[in-house]
C-alpha cells in the first residue's frame, strides 16, 4: 500500500493543498511536500494504513515550528519563585 502512495502522480497534488495551510510562499510549501514525501517513503513505519490522513498528520508534524529552547534564568516569576 505505501508504494503505492509514493507512487502516485496525484499524491503531490493533495499535499499542495494541504501544505498552503502552513505556508503562503510556494518555495516553503514545495519544501513540505518533499520533506513529507521523503520521510512516508524513507520510513513505512509513519503510516499504519497507508492512508492519505496519515500522510497528512506527518505532514502536519514537519510544518510544526520547533519549540524554542527555554531559558529559565531569564523568567522573572521563574527566578523569583
Amino acid at each position: 500500500m505505501l508504494l503505492t502512495i509514493c507512487s502516485q502522480p496525484e499524491l503531490r497534488a493533495d499535499l499542495r493543498e494541504r501544505a498552503a495551510r502552513y505556508y503562503p510562499v510556494i518555495e516553503n510549501q514545495d519544501q513540505l511536500i518533499d520533506r513529507t514525501i521523503s520521510a512516508v517513503c524513507d520510513n513505512p513505519d509513519l503510516i499504519e494504513t497507508g492512508s492519505l490522513q496519515e500522510v497528512f498528520k506527518v505532514m502536519h508534524h514537519l510544518a510544526q515550528p520547533a519549540a524554542p529552547h527555554l531559558d529559565l534564568s531569564v523568567d522573572r516569576a521563574f527566578v523569583a519563585a
